[in-house]
């Protein structure tokens, strides 16, 4: 796939109100995911967003049904989800034929031509052919290879009905009857129906090889590295982050995940912990909270550790012996994973991960993330992830600086 430099804003709502920036559309969010590692905090092993392979440059298998499995299981999705997309492309052409157009009125086709036409039964004419060229699909339109790519492409980005990032939910799924269901109602368009019968489940996985691991794209493999952070055991960690760091990554993590389970009503008194039961704005509460967890507590704040005021901990890091550093937005200093950003609107954050141009943080107090909104109708009242530029002015909230860590 073509590397796109893009900036990406998101809206969020600080400890101290909130700043005007520009909200990511859905083909936004894709591009930022793609290729970017997340961690699985319960099994400490990597895993990643399912959307990083590109566009694959070659298929094996012996037949079409065998280079079809083989292609999805090599952009790293499941069994059961290859089974959804396959017991639906089963029933377009039990042949997989690149070539099939609709019956009626039936037959094979070199060209887009007819009512509906191809593996996946797209309406022909320029918006496909538009589409393909946007995403720096060039083979022939009627080859297999192209419009396996343009299925993949369609999932991660917007798939015909308009369902926006559809591989980010449908990675969540289990089940091949399941998956076969929302693959129908999501890319087909159908409403009900579309759930393969056993028989055609087992049928359909006579065409796993485990070949999968073949295909060759033109972004490298769609395999996830080394995690940079083994939260099961983050000494075990192929990474060249400190301990306190890695605890750091890891906490926030654990915390988001633990508001996202959460009822709504847990907005209201859930982040007492970090703030000892006062209630105030949080989001520096919950830096204070995350760093003494990690067993490298900030100083002269409430209880020996709690700093509730952003500018405290800006005060913090300048103060010389603190164990911590002050790095102005105007400094050449270049983030770690680890670090906390401030900004000058009142408002902090830990920056979990970077890839690229593109930062991730976890914080507290803010919202809405882009992972979904969690948290009842004051999204603001949350620990969640967002993601940005940061050093580029947004509206009201430029980045103020970087707080590191000394270990």
């Amino acid at each position: 796939m073509k590397t796109i430099s893009i900036i990406i804003f998101v809206l969020i709502f600080v400890c101290s109100g909130s700043f005007p920036v520009m909200a990511m559309s859905g083909p936004q969010k894709a591009l930022f995911r793609d290729g970017i590692d997340w961690f699985d905090i319960n099994s400490g092993t990597s895993s990643c967003y399912l959307g990083s392979g590109g566009n694959v440059t070659s298929l094996t298998g012996s037949d079409a049904g065998q280079k079809v499995w083989n292609y999805f299981a090599g952009q790293g999705l499941s069994t059961p989800l290859i089974l959804g997309i396959m017991s639906n492309l089963y029933e377009q052409d039990a042949r997989f034929d690149p070539e099939q157009v609709e019956i009626p009125p039936g037959g094979d086709s070199s060209t887009p031509s007819g009512p509906a036409w191809g593996i996946a039964q797209w309406t022909p004419g320029t918006s496909i052919e538009g589409y393909a060229k946007a995403n720096n699909i060039t083979t022939p339109l009627n080859s297999l290879l192209t419009q396996l790519n343009l299925i993949w492409a369609q999932m991660k980005n917007e798939t015909p009905p308009g369902y926006k990032n559809f591989i980010g939910a449908y990675q969540n799924i289990s089940n091949p009857v399941q998956a076969a269901q929302f693959f129908f109602t999501n890319f087909e368009g159908g409403g009900a129906g579309g759930s393969p019968t056993a028989a055609l489940i087992n049928e359909l996985e006579l065409y796993n090889t485990n070949n999968g691991s073949s295909v060759s794209s033109n972004n490298g493999s769609s395999g996830c590295s080394a995690p940079l952070v083994n939260c099961a055991s983050p000494s075990s960690a192929n990474s060249s982050l400190s301990s306190t760091r890695q605890n750091v990554i890891c906490i926030a993590q654990q915390q988001e995940k633990l508001w996202s389970s959460e009822p709504d009503s847990y907005r209201n008194t859930g982040y007492y912990d970090y703030s000892l039961g006062n209630p105030e704005p949080w989001c520096a509460d919950f830096a204070s909270w995350v760093y003494k967890q990690a067993g490298y507590p900030f100083s002269g704040g409430r209880d020996g550790w709690d700093i509730p005021a952003v500018s405290g901990i800006e005060t913090m890091a300048q103060t010389p012996n603190s164990g911590f550093t002050w790095h102005p937005a105007n400094s050449n200093y270049q983030p770690v994973p680890g670090d906390l950003a401030i900004y000058s609107t009142a408002h902090v954050n830990i920056l979990i991960s970077i890839s690229g141009s593109t930062y991730t943080f976890i914080g507290g107090d803010q919202g809405p993330s882009y992972n979904g909104n969690y948290g009842g109708t004051d999204s603001g009242s949350t620990v969640n992830s967002i993601i940005g530029v940061p050093g580029i002015q947004t509206g009201s909230a430029p980045l103020a600086g970087w707080v590191s860590p000394n270990n």
